[in-house]
């Protein structure tokens, strides 16, 4: 399925809503978060701009890197349980929406680009759960 150009756009533009929370963790709270969430944010914008094998796997790479850092310190920095659950869950829900969004591409369903679009939102949402605790 190729995309359009303005499915395109629609998918680097919520790629690049990562680098606000990245941008808010580099100036208010001074953190390396920042440098993860631009990895993440350059990398899913250059895979939706140039769509390839080798793109993709960078994408793939830093999102999962950076999803492994962001668990493990929500779990560290987050102050209760109640929050801890919040940011574990929505991982838990960005992770089946991804899962949602490859099914949906895989059976030729053009819905597949909302459910990634929704999926990238999800994401900026739970990026705000732990920087505005660190």
């Amino acid at each position: 399925m190729d995309l359009s150009v303005k499915q395109n756009n629609y998918l680097v533009f919520t790629s690049s809503l990562f680098l606000i929370p990245g941008t808010y963790v580099l100036i208010y709270k001074k953190s390396i978060f920042s440098m993860i969430t631009y990895s993440i944010s350059i990398t899913s914008m250059n895979y939706w701009l140039k769509p390839s094998k080798e793109n993709l796997y960078y994408d793939q790479l830093t999102s999962y890197t950076g999803c492994f850092f962001y668990l493990v310190n929500s779990v560290y920095y987050l102050p209760t349980v109640e929050i801890k659950v919040l940011a574990v869950s929505s991982v838990l829900l960005y992770y089946l929406l991804f899962c949602l969004s490859c099914h949906l591409y895989q059976a030729k369903n053009d819905k597949w680009i909302i459910c990634h679009i929704i999926f990238h939102l999800t994401v900026f949402a739970s990026k705000w759960i732990l920087y505005i605790h660190l």
